[in-house]
């Protein structure tokens, strides 16, 4: 079995431009596979800290109702058009994370 079942939702995919990849992301986290072979080629963990900017953000805010997403969980995912960006949004903390697939080492 190539993956393990899981019942955690949603689970977010998307494949690249060139169609190497496959990106996929469930709750706060995020894993690149290659394609060809399903082998892992990158994973992220999304920074969930709240930032100091947040704070002011929420002031004034009434309390939503407790929803199934937690707020850090990842809504949105997308590739740049030459597939060496990723971006991942959390909606309900009006943030987005931008990732690069290749190493500058």
């Amino acid at each position: 079995m190539i993956y393990r079942k899981s019942t955690v939702k949603p689970i977010i995919t998307s494949v690249s431009a060139q169609t190497q990849f496959i990106l996929t992301a469930v709750q706060d986290r995020i894993v690149v596979r290659r394609s060809d072979t399903f082998q892992i080629a990158k994973t992220w963990l999304l920074d969930n800290a709240h930032s100091a900017s947040s704070g002011i953000l929420a002031a004034g805010k009434q309390p939503l109702k407790k929803s199934v997403e937690p707020e850090g969980w990842i809504t949105h995912l997308g590739w740049s058009t030459d597939s060496e960006h990723i971006l991942a949004a959390c909606a309900k903390r009006g943030v987005v994370h931008v990732f690069k697939m290749r190493d500058d080492t």
